[in-house]
């Protein structure tokens, strides 16, 4: 199969310092994508009819990206997502975000003093561009709108979930995603809302949420609650990859990065894994590379190990990282929340 949707990440750079993100624990410096290498990918990317998604996004807030605007109005040829806190956004990128983003995923994690103590700052800013680019749609006779809302959910913020789904109804949002926390402390481990076994308070939650957005007619995606049988890469099904801001090809967020994770109480270092830069060789030679093929396809079918269902976890060095796993597989997806449902994206 093709690259079908591209992650591209213009910047590790953000405008905020948000508690919960791992920007916070990486060992990575912060890069901004270059013209060259951007211009290189863009060429690439609208050259051929694949991919037909492109999300700009990342780790960075792609909106602080001198390249920000020109994606937006070049890859608006494709459908087009954006992944953002909305903050700082001036009359030109709002009209552009309005014309050429198919969806606009804004993160609101809590009402306004929650929001300001994890973000950093005022929500009103962040409401003040989805009224912004909804308007403008409005404007330009674009029907419906292209406006989602990300929560990240953790024991800090869990009272304030339903009322975020009431605030994203009434900016006219049309989705609503709740992610798990992603643990990089002991601390955020705790506050998780996840476990071996579903606790009952989120299970509590999680029907309120639902039957909430059901009365207000907003879609919801939740997380699971606890680790199952089924596992499923959304980057690897849906034949993704991820361009870091210095060009190198990942395939997932998960391993775009290093950085500390938690997993049920179990410390993991993941170590950031490419399999080829951007700016030395063309995405689908990479894409079609022995290595990266044979991966997608043990993850596609299942075959590698899971060390949350394993006896051996506590005493096994290769939970220590994601380096490899006891099946040889490299790197190791043997603990990823996502493919447990417990981290969403986009």
């Amino acid at each position: 199969m093709p690259l079908r949707k591209l992650y591209l990440e213009l910047t590790s750079r953000c405008n905020l310092d948000c508690s919960m993100c791992y920007r916070g624990t990486w060992s990575d410096a912060e890069a901004d994508m270059a013209p060259g290498l951007y211009d290189s990918i863009k060429a690439q990317a609208l050259g051929s009819p694949e991919p037909g998604t492109v999300v700009l996004g990342g780790i960075g807030e792609p909106s602080v990206s001198p390249l920000f605007a020109d994606a937006l109005e070049s890859f608006g040829r494709r459908r087009l997502v954006v992944t953002s806190n909305g903050i700082g956004y001036g009359d030109g990128l709002v009209e552009a975000v309005a014309r050429r983003a198919d969806l606009f995923m804004v993160s609101i994690d809590g009402l306004e003093d929650t929001y300001r103590r994890v973000r950093g700052a005022a929500l009103g800013e962040a409401t003040a561009t989805i009224v912004g680019v909804l308007e403008a749609r409005r404007r330009a006779g674009i029907a419906g709108s292209n406006v989602g809302v990300q929560f990240v959910l953790s024991r800090d913020n869990a009272a304030e979930a339903e009322g975020v789904v009431e605030l994203a109804a009434s900016l006219r949002a049309r989705l609503v995603v709740v992610s798990h926390i992603l643990p990089q402390t002991p601390l955020q481990d705790a506050s998780a809302m996840y476990g071996r076994v579903a606790p009952d308070d989120a299970r509590r939650l999680f029907a309120a949420l639902r039957s909430r957005a059901m009365r207000l007619g907003i879609a919801l995606e939740l997380p699971r609650l606890e680790p199952n049988t089924e596992r499923r890469c959304a980057f690897i099904e849906d034949d993704a990859a991820v361009v870091t801001a210095d060009g190198r090809v990942a395939p997932c967020y998960r391993l775009a990065h290093a950085y500390p994770e938690y997993v049920l109480g179990r410390r993991k270092d993941v170590l950031a894994h490419s399999f080829g830069d951007a700016a030395t060789a063309s995405l689908a030679s990479i894409w079609a590379g022995r290595a990266y093929e044979s991966f997608r396809r043990a993850i596609y079918a299942n075959r590698y190990p899971s060390c949350i269902d394993c006896d051996l976890v506590d005493g096994c060095d290769l939970c220590r990282d994601t380096s490899s796993d006891c099946h040889s597989g490299q790197p190791s997806c043997a603990d990823c929340p996502w493919s447990r449902g417990f981290t969403l994206c986009p």
